[in-house]
């Protein structure tokens, strides 16, 4: 089996034999890919990323790590009304950093 990576990128074009650089939006590149054999997609990024699917209410599950080091100023994870399903706090390790699961009532 081979697993393609896709990336987001605004200044990357193109696709290599396991990597694709998506410049669409969001929901057309859901839409799209939701047409394709598979089932489960790991989205691993930023907060303006992940905003953009919570916007969509394309996240059934996340995971948030906090990490022991200050880093500063960080790009927040929803602004205002980014975020409109309800999360649910499904489980907390530590594993060197404080990792957090919530999953969406639609995924429970």
């Amino acid at each position: 089996m081979i697993i393609k990576t896709m990336y987001f990128s605004k200044s990357v074009c193109g696709s290599e034999e396991y990597a694709s650089f998506i410049d669409e939006d969001v929901k057309t590149f859901i839409k799209n890919i939701k047409q394709k054999p598979g089932k489960d997609i790991w989205l691993i990024g930023g907060g303006n990323l992940a905003r953009e699917f919570f916007k969509e209410n394309l996240i059934d599950e996340f995971q948030l790590a906090i990490a022991p080091i200050i880093l500063g100023k960080g790009i927040s994870l929803y602004i205002g009304d980014d975020i409109t399903l309800k999360y649910t706090l499904t489980k907390v390790e530590k594993l060197g950093q404080l990792a957090m699961r919530f999953c969406s009532s639609k995924a429970m």
